[in-house]
């Protein structure tokens, strides 16, 4: 048996999904774009944090001070998106290190390369330490995602907020959207069933704004 629903329903229903469908839409938008431009923006002040230290670095390795090394890399716990660092010499021994409370140690270094890798919870950075001779070396910096994680959670909360607000406007909106069609159509019924039951001599529709119905 066809389930019967009225026109008001059936409307409220439709503009329902189409409603829901852009506002999912526009959500996984802004939080994709939001995440990339995040994670683009701190690989970029990684990356500069990275190189300054190496230029501060090539100096503590030519020499070979150590206890310098590990104080210039303290300096990062002012930093609190640094879960840790470490130097190490050409041959890839270490040679000091950093680690944030709680922090897992450093791992070894193997065939490094320049540039930065994305984990779960941080972006791990390797930037080359130049100094003159065999005497350089490679700085290794990880950087965590908590905030980052936490922008987008923020933002997707503002989002859904706003999402249920705007769901609030519109079916308020299309209650008086029904009252302007539904009323004609109900008037335009009523006069077809006077015409049906041979009563159509005294009947007249008023004009409509809406075309289908004039």
């Amino acid at each position: 048996m066809m389930l019967r629903v009225t026109l008001g329903i059936h409307l409220h229903r439709v503009n329902r999904i189409a409603l829901l469908t852009a506002l999912g839409l526009v959500t996984v938008i802004i939080l994709i774009s939001s995440a990339l431009l995040g994670l683009l923006a701190l690989v970029d002040s990684s990356h500069l944090k990275a190189q300054v230290l190496a230029e501060n670095a090539g100096a503590l390795l030519l020499i070979h001070d150590v206890q310098a090394a590990e104080n210039l890399l303290a300096q990062l716990q002012i930093s609190p998106t640094v879960l840790g660092a470490s130097l190490y010499t050409s041959d890839s021994a270490l040679f000091a290190s950093y680690l944030n409370a709680g922090q897992p140690a450093m791992r070894s270094l193997n065939a490094p390369t320049e540039g930065w890798t994305l984990r779960a919870d941080q972006i791990v950075l390797t930037q080359w330490v130049p100094t003159p001779g065999d005497k350089s070396g490679w700085l290794v910096l990880r950087v965590g995602l908590g905030n980052l994680y936490q922008q987008i959670a923020w933002q997707l909360l503002a989002t859904l907020l706003g999402a249920a607000l705007a769901l609030r406007a519109s079916v308020l909106l299309l209650r008086r959207l029904n009252r302007s069609m539904l009323v004609p159509l109900h008037q335009l019924n009523v006069m077809m069933e006077h015409v049906a039951s041979g009563h159509y001599h005294d009947v007249s529709a008023k004009r409509s704004e809406i075309v289908e119905l004039d």
